[in-house]
């Protein structure tokens, strides 16, 4: 078992410690009724008619295809996008499948997301790639996503970055989103739910017995504690999943960066500003974990003063230091980097988590 298997394994089973205390209430509120039943049998009730709520909808899957280069009949690079479900639970999971299909001679450049894709949360990936048939090779990317909060959240466009032929120019394949429905665990007044009237086989004590006092304390226990201990665990096995090797999350957002540095046109500031920010903020995050302090607040010389008291000094630093300060100013100019600039700054805090890699080795040593 690999260590995100392992990941996934104790996750579940917090997630299994709400139910289980739910089961153990509703035992107890079970004992209770039967307690304070007075063994008076009532005359057997006719079956209640059925109701006549309206009956939902089951939810359909959804499949997408887009295709692009080649022709019509025979297309360079197909990509078939499939949900198994347009509407989920907030205790459910969304599988999603793309299909990259490409014909002999077109070459793909797609980065699979790990952490999280649009409104979702990725609990499991694979990837399996098939022979090739008739010039043809496919390959399967299949994500189970987890969503987080109620409401219409989105899988987002996806981009794929193709070429036929080494001679000719890069072109992009980009998907539509797609929405999916999220619905709350709790009940709400907008989702009435119609009953038939209840007559219980046994007799329920009168309104001044304790029993029934005991009774609706326990069924509001039941209806507020299980969905809130559900909830607190699924947050408690995100966080579990989430605390991860600072070296690898951030060469995981470089090489991310890097790919959508290759994407970006000549002309397009605003992108340009986007990845500047977010390389700024990741730089900032790894320099929290590596002196063991939250700086990412801190002004650009404050945070340098910080690093170089606790770190060793060497031209590695120094130099992301330097891209820090002006990817920090990037915010307040009027012009933005070019790709070129930012590839420049992408390679040197590369070498800084090269250079400094090496002291949580030692931490996780010692």
């Amino acid at each position: 078992m690999n260590h995100h298997e392992s990941i996934s394994v104790g996750a579940r089973r917090m997630m299994l410690q709400p139910q289980r205390s739910a089961v153990v209430l509703l035992a107890v509120g079970l004992l209770v009724v039967c307690g304070c039943e007075d063994h008076r049998v009532s005359p057997t009730s006719p079956p209640a008619a059925p109701t006549t709520g309206a009956s939902q909808s089951p939810s359909t899957a959804i499949n997408r295809t887009y295709s692009a280069g080649g022709t019509s009949e025979a297309p360079g690079v197909s990509v078939l996008v499939s949900a198994d479900r347009s509407e989920i639970t907030t205790a459910d999971r969304l599988r999603l499948t793309l299909s990259l299909t490409t014909r002999d001679g077109t070459a793909v450049d797609w980065l699979p997301p790990k952490d999280r894709l649009g409104d979702f949360q990725i609990a499991e990936s694979s990837q399996q790639k098939g022979v090739p048939v008739k010039g043809l090779t496919t390959t399967v990317y299949a994500f189970l996503l987890e969503p987080f909060l109620d409401g219409t959240k989105a899988i987002p466009s996806l981009k794929f970055s193709y070429r036929e032929g080494a001679a000719a120019t890069r072109q992009i394949l980009t998907t539509e989103p797609i929405a999916i429905e999220v619905r709350s665990m709790l009940a709400t007044e907008t989702e009435p739910t119609e009953l038939a009237p209840i007559k219980p086989p046994l007799h329920l004590p009168s309104p001044s017995s304790a029993g029934r006092w005991v009774v609706t304390g326990m069924a509001g226990l039941l209806a507020i504690g299980y969905p809130l201990a559900f909830v607190m665990a699924r947050r408690a096995s995100r966080r579990h999943t989430q605390s991860l090797d600072p070296v690898d999350v951030v060469k995981h957002r470089l090489a991310d960066l890097r790919s959508r540095i290759d994407l970006q046109g000549p002309d397009d500031g605003q992108m340009s500003k986007s990845i500047a920010g977010e390389l700024a903020a990741s730089l900032r995050e790894y320099l929290s974990a590596l002196v063991h302090e939250d700086v990412r607040g801190l002004l650009t010389h404050e945070l340098a003063d910080r690093v170089r008291k606790r770190t060793a000094a060497s031209s590695s630093t120094e130099e992301a230091l330097q891209v820090l300060g002006a990817l920090d100013q990037q915010r307040f100019s009027s012009s933005a980097l070019s790709p070129q600039s930012l590839i420049y700054n992408v390679e040197a805090m590369e070498r800084f988590v090269a250079t400094t890699s090496a002291h949580f080795s030692k931490e996780v040593a010692t």
